[in-house]
């Protein structure tokens, strides 16, 4: 796991870093494409592509990640799967992308509601194939879709399902978006270790609830450590007097509530000490400065 965090962290940043400082990404809502660019988008497009297919039919252990956050890092805007916030997936699509008519493998497709708001988030596969997280739960994995199967899970809403209804006004709308690089400061590049560090702990196998494991267990030590990073991470996060996005803390806060709630399988004889360290991450979001 480690080693596939690594592996994408390294291609998605140097890639996006070169497509970025080339003008590539902002030459991508144009119909012209200089050959060399198309080589490059290419490049990009096997990186997203092998990735996928490695997660295709997986999911994690931990509820958390869901549809936003996985167009988000595949696209790379994120670089760690977790609990995404509806409003945190619609700030990127409008600092980072830019809305196009006619969608590429690869693009960012969004469904929402004129009323509702943010329903899914997909990747464009081809004009009969995506690729999604559908929802937060664990029993929901990545996977490869048909465009028939998804509209037909996210096409109307829930109520019109339900009664059968085509009216217009049950329909929701479908926009594409192409993605740049974007640049972080000081503060976003401590929450996107955060993320990071939330990836492992949601995907490795070395962090995952075996059948009778305890507080002595190593998977349990393992979680205990990843949160102590956090910890640290969030500490500094304050000495610093950062600000953190709204969305981003209600999308952390909901994360580790689903961790909290994961660590009651383990099998203690002292909640406090089993419950201390996510109890400690969660206090210590609390005191972080939030911007309204």
């Amino acid at each position: 796991m480690k080693a596939y965090l690594s592996f994408k962290k390294v291609l998605f940043s140097s890639l996006f870093i070169s497509l970025f400082s080339s003008g590539v990404m902002a030459s991508l809502g144009k119909s012209e494409v200089s050959n060399g660019d198309k080589v490059e988008l290419d490049e990009r497009q096997e990186v997203m592509k092998e990735l996928m297919d490695d997660w295709n039919g997986g999911s994690s252990h931990i509820d958390g990640p869901n549809c936003w956050n996985t167009a988000l890092v595949l696209s790379g805007l994120k670089t760690g799967l977790r609990f995404t916030h509806p409003q945190e997936w619609l700030d990127n699509l409008n600092l980072h992308c830019q809305e196009v008519l006619v969608p590429k493998f690869g693009d960012v497709g969004r469904i929402y509601h004129s009323k509702d708001g943010e329903v899914h988030g997909f990747i464009h596969i081809d004009d009969q194939t995506i690729f999604a997280k559908h929802g937060e739960s664990t029993l929901h994995g990545h996977q490869y879709m048909s465009y028939e199967k998804m509209l037909d899970q996210y096409g109307r809403t829930r109520q019109c399902r339900i009664d059968d209804d085509f009216s217009p006004e049950c329909f929701h709308e479908l926009k594409y978006y192409r993605c740049g690089s974007n640049s972080l400061s000081q503060a976003e590049i401590l929450v996107d270790q955060i993320d990071q560090d939330l990836e492992i702990f949601l995907f490795s196998t070395e962090t995952k609830w075996k059948y009778k494991s305890n507080c002595e267990s190593e998977n349990f030590q393992t979680r205990v450590e990843i949160l102590e990073r956090i910890k640290s991470k969030l500490i500094l996060f304050k000495e610093r007097n950062y600000f953190l996005d709204s969305a981003i803390y209600e999308a952390l806060k909901r994360q580790f509530y689903n961790i909290r709630t994961s660590m009651r399988h383990f099998r203690c004889h002292d909640r406090t000490y089993r419950d201390r360290s996510i109890r400690e991450v969660q206090s210590l979001l609390k005191e972080i400065n939030v911007e309204k």
